[in-house]
């Protein structure tokens, strides 16, 4: 954990290593049940996460006998961001939602817009309970795009 200060306003940098990935029990394009209790057990003690971040390790993700090409579909850690205003003691809460995509990869040339569509209805129907949209965080590789990803996994928030 890293922990700085700005204009007083407290931020940490958490990594999160993922440790199901050797495993194989993963799936694919959504977010780990340790990173969401993680990112529940920081606001239970006032930190408002800012930015979740998945690194892209590319195709050398994983090395050995038998090169396995998952990428940033099924990444190493997640890096989570959070900050805390010093004169605020403000809780927040988070809920979590996958939004599994319809359109089923084939190749690199995929149409997405029926998952646009699909996942700005659904944003735009949480946002009348109180709940803010924070991010929508989704596996993407350079080279592949989308591909390999079940879906996406939105994040909300809004104070206790």
């Amino acid at each position: 954990m890293i922990s700085w200060e700005e204009e007083g306003r407290i931020y940490k940098f958490v990594e999160i290593k993922n440790t199901l990935i050797l495993s194989r029990k993963v799936q694919s394009g959504f977010l780990y049940d340790q990173v969401k209790e993680t990112i529940e057990s920081e606001a239970n003690h006032g930190w408002r996460l800012t930015q979740v971040i998945i690194p892209n390790k590319g195709k050398h993700s994983i090395s050995g006998k038998k090169r396995l090409r998952l990428g940033a579909f099924f990444p190493w850690c997640y890096q989570l961001i959070f900050e805390k205003d010093e004169k605020e003691n403000v809780l927040y809460e988070y809920k979590f939602y996958r939004v599994p995509l319809e359109t089923k990869a084939q190749g690199s040339n995929v149409d997405c817009k029926d998952d646009f569509y699909m996942v700005k209805d659904f944003l735009l129907s949480m946002t009348d309970n109180d709940w803010k949209f924070k991010q929508i965080v989704i596996p993407f590789d350079e080279k592949k795009g989308i591909y390999c990803t079940l879906g996406y996994e939105v994040i909300f928030e809004r104070k206790k």
